[in-house]
């Protein structure tokens, strides 16, 4: 729920919006789906909360696994108790979790 309260956090421009599918506000028909048919796609899909209006977009899964990891949803924060994960700091992610 944080990256859909606070989108900008994780640079996610369109929450609710679907990039691949119809052309409907949210993004979804129910007649074209992502693959099939006439669809759109959107131009950058790190800016999206949705894929296709039913999976979550590749940002949205790095936000929660960052959660996991460095804090937020687990205490103490994966990280900081395990230092085998050296790997966090090549994923670019500097945002500091917090609570909401």
């Amino acid at each position: 729920m944080e990256v859909f309260v606070s989108p900008e956090r994780y640079g996610i421009k369109y929450p609710l919006v679907a990039c691949c599918g119809g052309g409907d506000p949210y993004g979804v028909t129910p007649n074209v789906s992502c693959g099939r048919g006439e669809y759109k796609l959107c131009h950058n899909p790190r800016k999206h909360g949705s894929w296709d209006g039913m999976h979550l977009s590749e940002a949205v899964y790095k936000a929660i696994a960052m959660g996991l990891l460095r804090g937020s949803y687990t205490q103490p924060p994966f990280a900081t108790t395990a230092y085998s994960c050296t790997h966090l700091s090549e994923l670019g992610f500097s945002i500091e979790y917090k609570s909401i």
